[in-house]
This record gives C-alpha cells, sequence and structure tokens, in this order.
C-alpha cells in the first residue's frame, strides 16, 4: 500500500504524481511516518466501514432477490390473475427502490472500474462495474417497455419484459464483490494486527551510551552505531550486536521457547526480546 517515487523535482511536482494515481482510479497522499498502532486503527476503522456497507448492501439486495422472484415462486395461478400486470408494476418499483442503495454502496467499485476502463487499463473492477452497467441498462430498458405495454394493455409484451428485468443481477453482482474485498481486508487486518502486537513490545525510549554518559531517547530516533544500555529485565529496544562479554535473553516473543538463550559478545539479539 505504498509508492516510492524517483523523480525530478524541476519538471515533475508532488501534486502532479498524487494526480496521476488518483486518475488511476487509487487514493494517493504524501507518506507520512506513523506507528504500527496508529496503522492498525486505521485499517481496522477502514474495515468497520466496509463491513458496515457490506451488510447494507446485503440488507437491500436480498429482498430485492425475492421480490424478482416472488411471481415465479407463485406459480401460473399467479400469472392469470386479471391485476397481474399491476401487481408487476409494484413489483418493479419495488425493485429499482431496492437497487438505488446497492448501487450507492458499490459506487467505489464501478467508479473505480469505468475510471480504469477509460484509462485504457481495465482491471477486475472494470469488468466488474461493466456488467453493472449492461444489467442497469437492459433493467431499464426492459421497464420502459413493460410500463409502455402496460398502458397499450399489450398484455403479450409486457408478460415477456417482465419475466426479463434482470435487476436483481445489477445488485448480486457488486454484493458478492463487496464481500469478497471485505473478507480480503479482514485477513489483511488480522496479519497486520499480529504484527503489531510484536513491535508493541518494543519500548518507546532507550538509553542510549556516549562515553560515560547514559540519555533516554525516543527509540526511533536511534541511529545505526549507537551504543545502547539495557537493564535487566527491560526489553532490548531495536536489533543489534551484543557488545558487553555475556548475558541471557528472553527470545519466547519469537520463539515461543520460555527458556532464556545465552549470549556472548558479537551475538545478534533482536528488537522486543528480554533481556
Amino acid at each position: 500500500e505504498s509508492l516510492t517515487v524517483e523523480f525530478d523535482e524541476n519538471v515533475l511536482s508532488d501534486d502532479a504524481i498524487i494526480d496521476s494515481v488518483e486518475n488511476a482510479g487509487y487514493g494517493c497522499a504524501i507518506f507520512v511516518q506513523e506507528s504500527v498502532a496508529s496503522m492498525q486503527r486505521n485499517k481496522e476503522k477502514e474495515l468497520r466501514k466496509k463491513r458496515l456497507q457490506v451488510i447494507l448492501a446485503w440488507a437491500f439486495m436480498f429482498p430485492m432477490m425475492v421480490i424478482a422472484m416472488l411471481p415465479m415462486m407463485l406459480g401460473e395461478g399467479f400469472m392469470h390473475r386479471e391485476d397481474y400486470f399491476l401487481w408487476i408494476l409494484i413489483d418493479v418499483c419495488f425493485q429499482w427502490v431496492l437497487l438505488i442503495p446497492v448501487l450507492v454502496f458499490s459506487k467505489d467499485i464501478w467508479i473505480s472500474g469505468f475510471r480504469s476502463l477509460f484509462k485504457g487499463e481495465p482491471n477486475m473492477n472494470s469488468l466488474v462495474g461493466f456488467g453493472m452497467a449492461a444489467s442497469v441498462l437492459y433493467g431499464l430498458y426492459s421497464t420502459i417497455r413493460f410500463i409502455a405495454a402496460f398502458a397499450t394493455m399489450d398484455h403479450a409484451t409486457a408478460m415477456a419484459f417482465s419475466m426479463n428485468l434482470y435487476l436483481e443481477s445489477s445488485a448480486m453482482i457488486p454484493c458478492f464483490v463487496m464481500l469478497g474485498k471485505y473478507i480480503e481486508s479482514r485477513a489483511n487486518v488480522k496479519t497486520t494486527a499480529a504484527i503489531a502486537s510484536l513491535v508493541a513490545l518494543i519500548p518507546d525510549t532507550a538509553y542510549r551510551v556516549s562515553g560515560d554518559t547514559k540519555e533516554e531517547v525516543m527509540t526511533d530516533s536511534l541511529e545505526i552505531g549507537d551504543t545502547v544500555f539495557v537493564g535487566t529485565g527491560e526489553s532490548i529496544p531495536c536489533d543489534g550486536t551484543l557488545v558487553s562479554e555475556t548475558g541471557s535473553v528472553n527470545e519466547s516473543a519469537l520463539t515461543g521457547e520460555s527458556l532464556p538463550v545465552e549470549k556472548s559478545s558479537g551475538d545478534k539479539v533482536v528488537g522486543g526480546t528480554i533481556n
């Protein structure tokens, strides 16, 4: 989820790069260093938003699917009723009312898809958006033809188009895609949560040694070549090489083994483990 760009500042600006990426259908902003915990909170917030969109989209799609299939489920007896076409007209109106919220909740998919398609770089969202558009446009055409036939009492044409609206496809396609993207995002968040729990073991501050002085500094400010003091029972703030003669380290955070591992001068130690 990051992009590294090498460019000539005399030719190109940050804004131009951001515009280019956004025009390709993606979000983009200047990278700001943030903690893993903060990144995890943002990911979880985005996941909750996706989950709400999926739930709401399915809440509209499912009754729409039932309404669309209802005339066929009721059988031929219902089709021979005198007020059959009036009920179908009501059925069609309900389908459109339920379809519009689904299209709104899935707007990120089809907007991104058509944007990429118009740029000549179609992706999966382009395929989904194209399928949705085809279904919606055909459904609109069939609805107009059905209403026109109903108004002129052309029952044969009205019957033909009433059974071929396919509006439920316009809702089902994005709903299943949204569900798939939510499951993918949830797996991603779980993975980063495991990483965040390991990173949380690293202390925020460390004691940097310079000659005979020992100074408490932020762990993020440590640089290669610094010497760090770690007291007994304290977490090692960064990866490094042991410069004292001997020591023992609890590396259970990495290995699951609680018995301490003996270390001697020159051995590698890992941030987050315990002296």
